[in-house]
This record gives C-alpha cells, structure tokens and sequence, in this order.
C-alpha cells in the first residue's frame, strides 16, 4: 500500500481495519510508518515511538474529549514492532528473527 491509501485507512478506518494494517508488515513498513508520524498527527493521530534496543515499538493512538476542553481520554488504535538487527521483505518476513525474537534456522 502506498502512503496515502494507510493515512485514509488509518484516519477513517475502523478499529478493527486500522489495527489490522498496522499488524500487516507485508503492507505496513517501518519506513512508511515514520513517514506517516507528522500527517497523522495533523489529523489528530498520535505515534509514540518506544526503542527497546532489540526492537522498536509504535503505538497509534489518539485523544477523545470525554469531559471538557482538559480532560482528554487515550483510546489506542493499534501498536507494532520491527527488529532493530537484520531487515524484512517485501512479503514483511524478517531475515534473522520469528515474532518471538527465536533465530530463524538457516
């Protein structure tokens, strides 16, 4: 998918959808997901960005008002990670690690 088409996924989308193209590698990749912070915010969408050394974590989430113009609830979209050593594919396989962080036999 290119940016644009996540971005509208990801603005207007529903849960389930968003949370679904977050955890597809194959059709989210890291580079596009960076790419993604600065548009997303202006929509509203927020991106924390956790690096755990061995991977990096993004949460996507945004802000409900649900008790006037300070009090703001967090309702989380969805959140991925991507191994820090090695890369993935174009199918979102990593080259070195399962989903568990298990070396993958060669």
């Amino acid at each position: 998918m290119n940016e644009q088409e996540i971005l509208k996924v990801l603005c207007n989308g529903s849960p389930v959808e968003v949370e679904a193209i977050i955890k597809n590698r194959k059709a989210v990749n890291q580079e596009q997901l960076k790419a993604l912070i600065k548009p997303l915010r202006a929509e509203g969408i927020y991106v924390d960005i956790d690096n755990m050394s061995e991977s990096t974590w993004y949460y996507i989430w945004k802000k409900v008002n649900v008790k006037g113009p300070h009090e703001w609830e967090r309702v989380n979209l969805a959140n991925q990670f991507y191994w820090n050593k090695g890369t993935y594919n174009k199918e979102g396989v990593h080259s070195l690690f399962d989903e568990y962080g298990e070396l993958l036999k060669k």
